[in-house]
């Protein structure tokens, strides 16, 4: 299943860089491209996580969380930085 639950396709005719666009993700970017180490994921997806840490992630979704609905994420290591 898609991560933001949007389909991914290749439009035709069109550039790259769409946010269904598929996109090649590395899961341990320290690895790098190869066999076991990537993950198909949309553009959209790749670019909102960019070069954030998971704990950066969590923040920004408990921040907004909190703001729109009152509700705080957990499961953030706080101290640990995580890949």
């Amino acid at each position: 299943m898609p991560i933001l639950g949007i389909p991914i396709y290749i439009a035709k005719g069109g550039r790259g860089g769409k946010d269904h666009s598929p996109s090649l993700d590395r899961i341990r970017p320290k690895l790098g491209y190869v066999p076991g180490n990537v993950i198909v994921i949309s553009n959209r997806a790749n670019r909102l996580k960019s070069d954030a840490t998971i704990r950066e992630l969590r923040d920004i979704a408990s921040f907004y969380a909190t703001l729109r609905e009152g509700v705080r994420v957990t499961g953030a290591a706080y101290g640990k930085e995580t890949e």
